[in-house]
């Protein structure tokens, strides 16, 4: 009988570099441990706040210096017996890195980076963005997944959202675990403009360092606005909303997942062109880059979506056909499969 799995999640979070990649690694890491694998690490490169919430599950955490060349050495030493490592990073890791540990006998594996260090991994997950279609892959001998079902969400997720409410929109608005470039302050703005916006929810993540400025602007804005911080129970919030104003990243797939039609605002040229590509395929609208797209702009697509009532439902209906939120169980399932071969 093939020994259980010991397995390492190698990702980057901190307020600067926002927590995306550590929360598609705590569904993965859940994903894990219910498929069997018997142990779950993770070596984090980020901030003291990112390692202690990683840690909150009890599982193993070793934090790794930020310096790149330091980071990797401590990446080495940490994944000393271990099956695999599967790396969900910011910054790309070397492919010098992945050769030793692959040289070890240990599965590398790739989630959502373009970076070249792909071509050297054993097994690379993808959403079919307009990216990955310009890639190079040559000299790549693993095996390359590509799709909307291999993006890693949260088991709440995967359940089946109830059906899309024909109800008055009530908005929902979260610019992601960090949101280092303020988004929240200029989507509140943009609700100001609006004479009657109807209930409005804005989740912060804990990272998010101006927590108490944004709660005493919506504290004297002419709206009904519920400020929520560390939410437990997203997937719900979600699904009570009719309309979300949000930065892409994971929330996006979220939101997808729950079939939440949306707008999305971007902070860097890769996520425009991600939230361009949701656009076409009729899931969200873009508005465009934060820096480039003033309140005004926003306020003005956020009142048409919401007073077509088809539209929205057509998103959400689109939104959830493409993803069903069991993405980190098939990664899962992907690499234990892989480990198990090479062990049996």
């Amino acid at each position: 009988m093939t020994a259980p799995a010991r397995i390492l999640l190698r990702c980057d979070a901190s307020s600067e570099m926002g927590m995306g990649h550590l929360v598609r690694c705590e569904a993965l890491a859940d994903a894990l441990e219910a498929a069997g694998a018997a142990e779950v690490r993770f070596a984090l490169r980020g901030s003291a706040a990112a390692v202690a919430r990683a840690e909150r599950g009890g599982r193993e955490v070793t934090p790794l210096p930020l310096e790149g060349r330091s980071a990797e050495a401590a990446l080495l030493r940490a994944a000393v017996d271990t099956d695999a490592v599967v790396f969900d990073v910011r910054e790309p890791v070397s492919a010098a890195s992945v050769g030793a540990l692959r040289a070890r006998g240990t599965l590398c594996a790739l989630i959502d980076d373009e970076s070249d260090v792909r071509r050297a991994m054993d097994l690379v997950f993808l959403p079919p963005m307009p990216q990955v279609e310009r890639l190079d892959w040559s000299g790549f001998a693993g095996i390359l997944h590509v799709g909307w079902e291999w993006m890693p969400l949260r088991p709440e997720f995967a359940a089946e959202p109830p059906a899309y409410p024909a109800c008055e929109p009530s908005l929902f608005v979260c610019m992601g675990g960090a949101d280092p470039a303020g988004i929240a302050f200029t989507a509140l703005l943009a609700l100001e403009e609006l004479d009657d916006p109807g209930p409005v929810t804005v989740v912060v993540g804990e990272l998010f360092a101006r927590a108490g400025e944004l709660r005493d602007l919506c504290a004297k804005s002419r709206h009904a606005i519920e400020v929520l911080a560390g939410v437990s129970d997203m997937a719900e919030r979600m699904w009570r909303s009719t309309l979300a104003l949000a930065s892409f990243g994971v929330t996006a797939y979220e939101l997808a997942a729950c079939g939440v039609p949306a707008l999305y605002l971007s902070l860097t040229p890769a996520h425009a062109e991600c939230a361009e590509r949701f656009a076409r395929e009729g899931m969200a609208r873009h508005l465009g880059r934060c820096d480039e797209v003033p309140a005004s702009r926003i306020a003005e697509q956020v009142r048409e979506l919401a007073a077509d009532a088809a539209a929205r439902a057509d998103m959400s209906k689109r939104a959830r056909a493409n993803v069903d939120g069991r993405g980190a169980g098939r990664i899962a399932a992907s690499v234990l499969a892989r480990v198990g071969a090479r062990c049996g």
